[in-house]
């Protein structure tokens, strides 16, 4: 879509393009094949914007912890448990994601481009960033304290 996009914005008048990923940058246990992917369009983004500036601005927005009826129908109740350790500890709207998206669009983000804007309370810099508790993991500490002996 970016590149199908971006070229008929390079032969026209120029143009905006904005992916939407997911937080990343501190893993995600359990989906590191989507945060993988989520990266790679993170580094597309900034890679894109060079190749592309002036003309087209390409730009990336992270949301976190979103309440909407698909989050609410997927996930238990105690998911959200530990958001109380981040810098805005509450879940985010729609509406949070619908205004970073506005201001990186808008004339308003004229001078970004290239950047990961993060919608997402300080998530990806505090606190728990994932959905999946230490238990869904049965492995972990099967190697035991002394591992690396």
């Amino acid at each position: 879509m970016t590149q199908a996009f971006g070229q008929q914005m390079l032969k026209g008048r120029g143009g905006v393009i904005l992916n939407i990923i997911m937080t990343i940058g501190r893993g995600n246990p359990g989906i590191a094949h989507s945060g993988a992917a989520r990266a790679g369009v993170a580094e597309m983004t900034r890679s894109l914007s060079y190749e592309w500036g002036p003309k087209v601005r390409v730009n990336c927005l992270g949301p976190g912890a979103i309440i909407t009826p698909g989050m609410q129908a997927t996930y238990d109740d105690d998911v959200l448990d530990d958001i109380g350790d981040t810098p805005i500890p509450q879940p985010g709207t729609p509406e949070d994601v619908a205004n970073g998206a506005v201001f990186l669009v808008s004339p308003a983000g004229r001078f970004i481009t290239g950047e990961v804007l993060m919608v997402d309370g300080g998530v990806s810099r505090y606190g728990s960033n994932q959905a999946l508790k230490s238990s869904d993991f049965p492995h972990r500490g099967a190697l035991g304290p002394d591992w690396a002996d």
